[in-house]
């Protein structure tokens, strides 16, 4: 039987985005106010883009082990001890999706600022899945207040990365040909 408890879910995820909201709301007003429509569109899209880069590779790797079964995983909070490959994986795939955002998405700092703090989200919010089952405790609070933090500022320099990776290749090959625009 599935005993998850809604209110203690948004309960833990709303220290999250009460750190994050004087990042976003300001970078998302600011730019909507310079460019309009389009600017809100293009913030829409990528918050929706950069919390769900966060989110699936937490809940894809995180919410089993290989010694549990499939009918404890979807009624029970995650098992907590990983082996080291699936931890790493976990890790690649974030890193992964947070690059392919970052080069598909990610075009100004604004972009940055708004991206990096919604990634960490998205993974605090996979880990507060399991805070909604009553066998929880305040370590997991912690831990995904320290997820949220960690996750974000390491997005944060990922798409940075990219965004002056870009800024170098774009340099260097010079403006595009009219037909490129």
């Amino acid at each position: 039987m599935l005993n998850f408890k809604l209110l203690d879910f948004f309960l833990n995820l709303l220290v999250p985005l009460i750190l994050a909201a004087p990042l976003v709301i300001p970078a998302i007003v600011a730019s909507v106010r310079k460019r309009g429509v389009v600017a809100a569109k293009y913030m829409a899209k990528i918050s929706a883009v950069s919390f769900v880069c966060g989110l699936l590779p937490p809940a894809l790797w995180l919410s089993w082990n290989p010694t549990t079964p499939l009918s404890v995983v979807l009624t029970q909070p995650a098992p907590g001890d990983y082996p080291t490959w699936q931890l790493v994986c976990c890790a690649l795939t974030l890193v992964l999706f947070c690059v392919l955002m970052a080069v598909c998405q990610v075009r100004t700092f604004t972009g940055l600022v708004v991206s990096a703090p919604l990634v960490g989200i998205g993974a605090a919010a996979a880990l507060t899945l399991g805070s909604g089952f009553p066998e929880t405790t305040s370590q997991d609070g912690v831990g995904q207040l320290i997820c949220f933090v960690g996750v974000g500022v390491s997005a944060f320099f990922i798409i940075l990365a990219v965004l002056i990776a870009r800024s170098y290749v774009e340099k260097w090959s010079g403006p595009p040909a009219w037909g490129d625009v």
